[in-house]
């Protein structure tokens, strides 16, 4: 059978303590706009400060270990980076 969504995606980043002051919005992304997505988005990708990776566990793998355990490896993936 095999995933019916595609790959399954994973991020982490890393906000030092104190930024979130200068960075404001970001405590809950359910509440957020698209506008103010969008506007972190811009911040938190190119602030010197901030850390993130993005981590992806193609279909292969997902047949290989399942859905839960391809999810927890992207997650761990995406720190790790």
């Amino acid at each position: 059978r095999g995933p019916l969504a595609g790959p399954v995606v994973a991020a982490a980043c890393y906000v030092p303590l104190g930024l979130e002051e200068e960075i404001s919005g970001i405590h809950d992304s359910k509440k957020l706009t698209e506008e103010d997505r969008e506007r972190l988005y811009e911040i938190l990708t190119t602030h010197p400060k901030v850390y993130y990776a993005i981590s992806h566990v193609d279909k292969d793998k997902i047949e290989e270990i399942n859905i839960l355990h391809a999810a927890m490896l992207a997650m761990d993936n995406a720190v790790d980076d």
